[in-house]
């Protein structure tokens, strides 16, 4: 199927037709949004320019993870990072908050 267009809203991308995309699913997933073009732009930049970055982006997560995971008051599933997302969970009575974590980060 050629695409002819992609259609982003944060956090996820759906890719079809034009039509497909506008009759079915642009008003039911929030894609009267005046950024959808900008997200729709990053989006196409990611796909032409980046695919290939994301073994090393994948790599840098799993790095990442361990490094978080021997921190005290944190907690990582190393084995459960697989692309380039980290969940990071803070330990009950950890001197780490969230805020704190962020800031770091």
């Amino acid at each position: 199927m050629l695409v002819e267009r992609a259609w982003c809203t944060v956090g996820f991308v759906i890719v079809g037709t034009k039509s497909f995309i506008a009759r079915i699913l642009q008003k039911t997933l929030g894609g009267g949004m005046r950024q959808v073009g900008i997200l729709c732009a990053a989006t196409l930049v990611a796909l032409q320019e980046n695919v290939g970055k994301l073994g090393n982006d994948h790599k840098n997560a799993k790095t990442l993870a361990e490094g978080l995971n021997k921190i005290k008051g944190l907690k990582v599933d190393v084995a459960s990072v697989e692309t380039n997302i980290v969940y990071v969970e803070i330990l009950e009575g950890s001197n780490i908050t969230r805020f704190k974590l962020g800031k770091i980060m």
